[in-house]
């Protein structure tokens, strides 16, 4: 039987400082992840991860990776800035920039795209040549399920630029690659390669089965003494429950954005609603005028019909009286009241 145990986030003070009591961090939180992975003397933990993310069938793998500074600085005046968990150059030249996230937020893929863009534009200074730009690969490590609805079940998905017709890509120039622990979790039981154990880590898989993981891989049984290493550290746990502060601070603003954004829209359907059922009773009220004005309208040519059926009959009862025929009979002939026929007789 497994003996993992899924490393929730902790939602709570309390479950904060017991896990850390019993030594268990949450390994997305920014101060775990990058002093696991960010140190230059930590590469070969880099390297090894990363390979496990971008090539999940093992066909090919970078063989040497450099760290960078993390810092994006904006090419134009008044830009958006932004800071990458972990960038690195590859040995083909190609950039990786590793992101991780804990908790959901609602503008993390525009972030993403953003980061992307800035860290891929950055490669040439003034006057480079364009040939010059390398492939830009960004991997985000997501403690959430970003993606959902049908056929979005796999916790690995890459994203690339294609024709929208073939699916044909335009280059190998763009690639972004999404994690989602949760699916992981869900429909993973037993990790069979490197990248599912590296979810696993992740994941905070513990006790017997990630000894067991431990002895397959490595670079995960190293990362688990650099764990170790920031267990013992004071500071660094101290930093850690900052860090988890800062993002429950985080998913607290966003849980208020969510509830404003959706609070704004309810009063903009009711708005709508509101100017719906105004557009509405004016369009009853336009059509009740019409109806009013057709009915008056057919009032008016009835009586004008009777007016005109009238005239005639007056004028038919004028020439029988003319030839002669009793003023009783041409009443009964015409249908008109005798008494209007004796006011025609000369």
């Amino acid at each position: 039987m497994s003996s993992r145990k899924s490393a929730k986030f902790p939602e709570t003070e309390p479950q904060l400082r017991k896990d850390l009591e019993e030594g268990r961090v949450y390994r997305l939180l920014d101060s775990v992840f990058k002093f696991v992975f960010c140190k230059d003397e930590q590469i070969s933990l880099f390297l090894d991860m990363v390979n496990a993310f971008v090539f999940p069938e093992g066909k090919r793998a970078f063989q040497s990776a450099r760290l960078i500074d993390r810092e994006q600085s904006p090419r134009r005046k008044k830009g958006k800035s932004g800071r990458l968990d972990v960038a690195a150059i590859m040995d083909g030249g190609e950039q990786v920039n590793m992101e991780a996230q804990a908790k959901y937020a609602s503008d993390f893929l525009k972030r993403s795209v953003g980061y992307w863009s800035v860290f891929h534009g950055g490669q040439l200074n003034r006057g480079d040549p364009y040939w010059k730009i390398a492939p830009t690969i960004s991997v985000n490590l997501l403690g959430y399920n970003q993606f959902r609805g049908r056929g979005a079940s796999d916790f690995w998905n890459s994203f690339s630029i294609q024709n929208d017709k073939d699916g044909k890509k335009l280059n190998n120039d763009f690639q972004m690659i999404f994690l989602e622990i949760p699916k992981y979790v869900k429909n993973c039981k037993t990790p069979h390669n490197s990248l599912e154990r590296w979810m696993a880590y992740f994941a905070g898989t513990g006790g017997r089965e990630m000894e067991q993981i431990a002895k397959q891989e490595p670079m995960i049984a190293a990362a688990l003494e650099r764990e170790k290493l920031f267990m013992a550290d004071r500071d660094q746990r101290i930093a850690y429950i900052l860090d988890w502060k800062l993002a429950m601070d985080e998913a607290n603003r966003e849980s208020r954005l969510r509830e404003a954004e959706t609070q704004r829209r309810q009063a903009e359907e009711k708005i709508r609603q509101a100017e719906e059922k105004s557009r509405q009773d004016e369009e009853k009220v336009r059509q009740e005028a019409i109806m009013r004005r057709q009915a008056e309208e057919k009032s008016r040519q009835d009586e004008e019909k009777l007016r005109q059926s009238e005239e005639k009959l007056l004028k038919a009862a004028q020439i029988f009286l003319e030839g002669g025929m009793a003023p009783e009979k041409v009443a009964e002939a015409c249908g008109l009241p005798l008494e209007e026929v004796l006011r025609h007789v000369k």
